[in-house]
């Protein structure tokens, strides 16, 4: 059957919240297949930075049991790490989160390839598809910008304005990417995020900087 409708809206991924991991410095990784960013970590959670891990959906879009599962052996490794706990109880427990983990990856791995965006995300846009909701950029704007720039993120944003808006290129920033990369040739690097982080980390409305005199 056909229905008839005023706009179809797409979506696609899940977009984890790399900031604080990005403003502290560590490394941050791309996976090509699923089009994702994380944060790079050892198989105990420890991530490039001493005294700084990372658990959940940050070292990779895989659900609540992976996020559950790494966020206690990421406790378990700060503690052992700090001394609080002897090597042969610290590897007792690891052994059995990571066969906790082994199998909860199953499903995250199933997401990552559900999700992806397809090869065809991109032919379906045309010159008035929004690419930067806040800044109203369209496609249109962002290709004409590449015929006087180099394909790169920033070159974009400084040309379109793509991503100065509210949220920061937390929205626009991801799908940004993937299409400079897919239809572009753009290479992400190799230890991360083509996107610069300011503080604050998240919108803050004005209101809540002010102190009442009363």
């Amino acid at each position: 059957s056909t229905i008839d409708v005023d706009a179809v809206c797409l979506g696609f991924g899940f977009v984890p919240q790399l900031e604080l991991a990005q403003a502290l410095e560590c490394a941050i990784g791309y996976w090509e297949e699923s089009s994702d960013f994380y944060v790079k970590t050892d198989e105990a959670m420890r991530t490039s930075q001493a005294n700084v891990y990372a658990a959940g959906e940050v070292t990779g879009i895989s659900g609540v049991q992976v996020a559950t599962a790494e966020g206690c052996l990421a406790g378990l490794t700060a503690a052992y790490d700090l001394g609080l706990i002897e090597k042969s109880s610290y590897d007792a427990e690891v052994r059995q989160l990571t066969r906790r983990l082994v199998r909860a990856r199953r499903l995250g791995d199933w997401i990552r390839r559900a999700y992806r965006p397809r090869a065809g995300l991109w032919s379906l846009a045309d010159a008035q598809t929004m690419l930067c909701r806040c800044e109203d950029v369209t496609m249109q704007s962002t290709e004409e910008a590449l015929a006087h720039n180099p394909a790169t993120p920033y070159a974009v944003k400084t040309a379109t304005r793509a991503g100065f808006g509210l949220c920061q290129g937390r929205i626009c920033s991801s799908y940004l990417i993937e299409w400079l990369r897919a239809r572009h040739g753009y290479r992400v690097p190799e230890e991360e995020r083509p996107w610069r982080v300011r503080p604050p980390i998240r919108p803050v409305p004005v209101g809540a900087w002010l102190t009442d005199r009363e």
